[in-house]
Parts: C-alpha cells; structure tokens; sequence
C-alpha cells in the first residue's frame, strides 16, 4: 500500500517535470507534508536531482543508486559511521526524466518486526535485503539452518522472506507452524491489498 500511494503520487507529479522547479517543489511539499513516511521527493532530468521537496533548486547526482526494473531502490542509510534511515526509492520515468519519491525505513522495519521474535523477516529488492532493524544487506542472510518461506510480488520487483531463527529440524518446524503460518499470511495480506487496490477487483 506505501510503495502503490507512491507510485500514484509519482505518475500524478509527471507533469511538473515540464514545469519550473519553484512550481513544482511546491505541489511535491504539499504531497510530502501529507504522507507520513514520505521522506523527499524530487525531480531528476539524465540522472541529476534538479528539483527537490527538500531543498527546492538543486542538482544532484549520485551514480551509487541502482534501480531495480527501474522502479525500486534500497538505499542504506550507514555511511561515514553514521546510522540514518534506510530509504526505499519509488520511480516513475517519462522519457529521460523521472519522478522519485523516497520512503524512510519507519514503515517497513515495523512492518517487517511485527511477527513473532522466533522468526525472522526480510524485503529483497534486487541483491539487497532490509531486515527488520532497518538495515540493508547485500548478502543473503538464509544460511543452513534457516528453513525461509518466500513470496514474490506480481506487481513490483520484490520479494518477502520469512525465516525461523535457529537450528531447524521437523521438532522445530512443528512446533512453530503457527507462526510460519502467521507469517506467511500477513505477508500474503500485504500484497492482496496491494492488487485489491490496483485492480479495483479481488
């Protein structure tokens, strides 16, 4: 539902991408100022940021950002031994032109924390993984012990994972069925409400 509200967002602010930035910026704060997990959204013309909700007139590059299908970007938020927020990246694209809308990580690390401590959750998006204290990865955190369930999004380029902490065994996997089952539900919900909402249909 947050990637779906940003990428209707983004298709609605393309037209401003042939209007002045003093124009737009000021639709993008109205849009970012409404949207609780909106972190920026700006405006990039042959990969420069020319035009942000954040700073107005800008121009900004940054060749470290790789976009999966074109559409989603994780972006840790470590660097120079700080911690900031972990972002997802939302693009739109017309012609050489985009839309990106950046999510802070709030929403996604309580989302993907809200199962049980005995299990652990993951969003991949291309080769790198948020887990649930925010943090990006860019290794596959399943090792042999780890017995993931794994569901792929039809609509965007991600995926959701669901793991037991710990040895596993068939003892273990009884004994945490029901948690196995939450997971793989909630995570189920999530994307049928995400088609529910794109389709107007189940």
């Amino acid at each position: 539902d947050l990637i779906l509200t940003a990428e209707h967002n983004n298709l609605t602010l393309l037209p401003l991408l042939l209007r002045p930035c003093s124009d737009a910026s000021t639709a993008m704060r109205l849009i970012a100022g409404k949207e609780p997990f909106v972190r920026s959204i700006n405006l990039l013309r042959d990969e420069v940021i020319y035009c942000s909700s954040l700073y107005g007139n800008t121009a900004i590059r940054d060749n470290s950002i790789t976009y999966v299908d074109n559409r989603l970007a994780l972006v840790d938020g470590r660097s120079d031994n700080q911690m900031l927020q972990s972002m997802l990246l939302i693009r739109s694209d017309m012609e050489n032109e985009a839309v990106v809308t950046s999510l802070n990580g709030t929403a996604l690390r309580f989302i993907l924390g809200l199962l049980d401590k005995e299990v652990s959750t993951w969003l991949q998006i291309g080769d790198q993984w948020l887990d649930s204290q925010g943090r990006v990865l860019v290794t596959s955190p399943f090792n042999h012990q780890m017995a993931p369930i794994t569901i792929n999004s039809k609509l965007y380029p991600l995926k959701l994972h669901a793991a037991i902490i710990g040895p596993v065994s068939w003892g273990d996997i009884w004994q945490y069925r029901k948690i196995l089952f939450e997971a793989l539900m909630l995570l189920s919900l999530v994307l049928s409400v995400t088609v529910h909402q794109l389709l107007g249909q189940p």
